[in-house]
């Protein structure tokens, strides 16, 4: 079973589309898996307030496995985004209690018992769990978030060589010369497998020296919203790699689940009345 460890929010958007969704970079990874009815974890800490309990509530209704949640005196994460033009911003970031993670002894025993993979992101500073969690022996998966220069990559060098998936937002501006010499750089700091989103440009692997490109399946038009698309992806490619899919079918099955991502609010489709649940949370 694949765990997702790191952050989690709620994603208030504002005028003029004013809606809530549960949300987190982790936590979309985890979601992604469950809702298509496969076995999928997540590990990270809530509030003891009303979005908490929002939440653990929206995770169980969507098949996710909360056993490792841990929940904290304090506020839960929230994060205020603009949809503008086809295209998202963040206006506010507040990481709450989900901004510190430790290894507990029920995390340390589901992933004894349970897990095949584990995904980490750097927001939350899951990160840090790396040195820990290698002990395990279980293959490990790291978001980077966005990365446009060797310098990000060089700020995470000592943690390259452990994992054995890496990915990156590169952004469809990059150029094809500054994209190569990225993951050139990130192979080359001791990366096994490295993966860069490129937007409308697609998305590219370099796995042990072997490159492959996959183009974007994105409808023109067709966004809603892209928040979560990368998340998304990385979900699809990870869940490709648990059922021992190639490489470019991986990557396939990732841009599939990024393009489904974008048409609909929210990072991912909540089977659950989830408009109505966040009209009784607090914030």
């Amino acid at each position: 079973m694949l765990i997702s460890i790191g952050d989690n929010c709620i994603d208030r958007y504002v005028s003029p589309v004013v809606v809530a969704r549960v949300g987190g970079n982790a936590l979309n990874v985890a979601a992604n898996i469950a809702i298509r009815g496969e076995p999928a974890a997540y590990a990270g800490v809530v509030g003891t307030d009303a979005e908490g309990d929002w939440i653990l509530r929206v995770l169980r209704a969507s098949g996710v496995n909360t056993d490792c949640v841990e929940r904290a005196d304090g506020v839960s994460g929230v994060t205020e985004i603009a949809i503008e033009g086809g295209d998202y911003r963040i206006l506010r970031e507040d990481y709450g209690v989900s901004a510190e993670i430790l290894v507990t002894s029920a995390l340390r025993d589901f992933i004894l018992n349970h897990a095949t993979l584990i995904h980490l992101t750097v927001t939350g500073e899951a990160d840090k769990l790396i040195e820990e969690l290698k002990t395990f022996g279980v293959p490990l998966s790291l978001d980077l978030g966005i990365v446009r220069d060797g310098d990000t990559l060089l700020k995470v060098a000592s943690l390259l060589p452990t994992v054995n998936y890496v990915f990156f937002s590169a952004g469809s501006a990059m150029s094809e010369k500054d994209l190569s010499a990225l993951l050139d750089k990130a192979q080359l700091l001791g990366c096994r497998c490295v993966v860069a989103t490129r937007g409308a440009k697609g998305c590219s692997a370099l796995d042990r020296g072997r490159r492959v490109d996959v183009a974007s399946v994105v409808t023109p038009g067709s966004i809603v919203d892209p928040l979560g698309a990368g998340d998304a992806f990385i979900a699809g490619f990870l869940y490709g790699m648990e059922f021992g899919r190639g490489l470019e079918e991986r990557l396939q099955l990732g841009s599939a689940w990024a393009a489904d991502a974008c048409l609909h609010l929210g990072a991912w489709k909540v089977p659950v009345d989830d408009d109505l649940a966040a009209s009784g949370a607090g914030g």
